[in-house]
């Protein structure tokens, strides 16, 4: 898979703290361990998870994952990198963007295999937070690299942006309506 080499490529420059959301592969595993920069990782796989420290991998502490919950999980313990696989969250994917958000300060990878319309959107939704986003396309595989260093948190925002998710889903709500109707 050229997915795979191209999060191996980025897995070895990166350093601090990272969370894997939906991935669980012995390449990765073995990358992780490889690479002396990374402080402490956790791999979430699709139904269960490991809790992993560098070096140690014990399987000891799983549960599963709760994207509405996720910052509480890490409050206060920011991650340097956020990697997630886009078919994992695709259903809570409004949760997972505002969580994901206060969870890191570096860099956010979205990865998987989608449409161009799920891309175009997942891009429009971090586009309200003024981030810079960058897509990396092989065949119809996607790497979206979104930078967080920037970031702006505060009331304002939030509330300018809550206004605005609601808008938007009250206009989701009408156009389902509207072709519900008209069948």
């Amino acid at each position: 898979m050229n997915i795979e080499k191209e999060l191996l490529k980025i897995i070895k420059k990166i350093d601090g703290k990272v969370l894997f959301i939906g991935y669980d592969d012995n390449k990765i595993n073995k990358a992780i361990l490889n690479n002396d920069n990374i402080t402490m990782c956790d791999i979430f796989s699709v139904h269960k998870s490991t809790k992993k420290n560098k070096g140690e991998f014990d399987g000891k502490t799983s549960r599963e994952i709760v994207l509405r919950k996720i910052n509480k999980e890490y409050k206060k313990k920011y991650l340097d990198y956020v990697f997630c696989d886009i078919e994992v969250v695709k259903k809570e994917i409004n949760y997972f963007i505002k969580n994901s958000l206060y969870l890191s300060n570096n860099k956010i990878y979205l990865y998987g295999s989608t449409d161009d319309y799920s891309v175009n959107t997942i891009k429009e939704r971090y586009k309200k937070y003024n981030l810079d986003i960058n897509v990396i396309k092989k065949d119809r595989q996607y790497i979206i690299e979104i930078t967080n260093k920037n970031k702006y948190n505060s009331l304002k925002s939030n509330i300018y942006l809550y206004l605005y998710n609601t808008v938007d889903f009250i206009n989701k709500l009408i156009d389902s309506t509207g072709d519900v109707m008209t069948r």
